[in-house]
């Protein structure tokens, strides 16, 4: 027999968020910027932590408000939905460069970028490099993190269902939620002292190692639409006395330490966490307002295009070893134009297609550019 969840009446609905597209923009530009070689630190990992946290979180409203709405969950429209927003670009991205290299590479480094584009079209570059114990055709080792947010989706969509389906109450569902991040922390210790050699490969790019900041987003999402958070203003005061100033004391760590590989992504997304719920019920604060902003909301909306094919075209260009200023420009040129190019010939197209397979009671294009 079927349990069903109590009722929830949270008041809080999602819809579009300007903000949360802004604090998207700040991730992929922790990236970049990372990817320049202009900042050390651990500015690009958190970049990545950000992008996780978000999908969690995004996915997970959407999900849980389908099931509010009509107590189902159409998991085949979920996974075409996810299929049409990343595969077309990504399709894209990766026969691009192989023609490439065909054309104007050496024969051997075609034959390894066709190998890491199968493996990438198939969302397994991190088991790749974690077999490969660290090794991976230059060209997609970024495409590491894109395949843990896929495999994630793969597995959490169906197990979020049954949660749905068997729990007495969302505040159950929280605590197995809670505890999944637990014992991803748990994993990492435990392969620190099991696995002393292959330790940091592993922590960094397995899947269920890597998932604690998708299940932040996940718990949050989860508290948030079953009103489970307490009313009050202390969201905004831990964004501004604790999230800030950690975020920045946490980018000062070497990413080579003992506690980036066990604590530091954890402790990124708590954070990510804590912001992302004051822009959301804070709609006046001044955080909301600085990632509202037109030109990073811009720039949070092009981030998927932007992440695809910066690093490709980063990679080549500085192997060319040119000025800082002339490697800098061409950068910046080529990574935009190729970035538009996928945002508005391809993405926005395939978008206004993927309405099609929108939960019905669900507003047109409600949840279309978060998700």
């Amino acid at each position: 027999m079927k349990l069903q969840s109590v009722p929830v009446e949270s008041g809080f609905r999602l819809g579009y968020r300007t903000c949360l597209d802004g604090l998207r923009g700040i991730a992929i530009l922790a990236v970049l910027i990372a990817h320049t070689w202009l900042a050390s630190g651990c500015l690009g990992p958190t970049g990545v932590d950000i992008f996780f946290v978000l999908s969690g979180f995004l996915i997970t409203c959407l999900l849980i408000e389908e099931w509010d709405e009509s107590h189902s969950i159409s998991l085949k429209a979920f996974y075409v939905r996810r299929a049409l927003r990343l595969l077309p670009a990504l399709l894209a991205m990766l026969v691009v460069w192989v023609v490439y290299h065909w054309i104007f590479g050496a024969q051997a480094v075609a034959m390894q970028t066709s190998i890491g584009a199968v493996i990438a079209l198939f969302y397994s570059t991190n088991w790749a490099i974690i077999l490969n114990s660290g090794q991976f055709p230059q060209a997609f080792a970024h495409t590491w993190s894109l395949s843990i947010e896929e495999q994630f989706y793969l597995s959490w969509a169906v197990i979020l269902l049954l949660m749905l389906r068997r729990s007495r109450s969302r505040n159950s569902m929280l605590a197995w939620v809670a505890l999944a991040v637990f014992a991803t922390l748990v994993e990492k210790v435990m392969i620190r002292f099991a696995v002393p050699n292959g330790a940091p490969i592993w922590r960094n790019f397995a899947t269920e190692s890597r998932a604690d900041g998708l299940l932040v987003g996940c718990a949050l999402a989860i508290a948030l639409t079953s009103g489970l958070l307490p009313k009050g203003r202390w969201p905004r005061s831990l964004a501004w006395g604790v999230a800030l100033p950690g975020l920045v004391l946490l980018n000062c760590f070497d990413a080579s330490s003992e506690f980036y590989f066990t604590g530091f992504h954890l402790a990124v997304a708590l954070l990510v966490a804590i912001m992302i719920l004051e822009v959301l019920t804070n709609g006046q604060g001044a955080m909301h307002r600085c990632l509202a902003q037109p030109w990073l909301v811009f720039i949070g909306k092009i981030s998927y295009g932007l992440y695809l094919w910066h690093y490709l075209v980063f990679a080549e260009i500085q192997a060319r070893k040119w000025q800082k200023p002339t490697e800098l420009s061409a950068e910046i040129a080529i990574t935009v134009a190729t970035t538009l190019a996928s945002f508005y010939m391809l993405e926005r197209p395939v978008l206004r297609y993927k309405r099609r397979f929108e939960y019905a009671a669900r507003k047109p294009s409600r949840f279309l550019k978060q998700t």
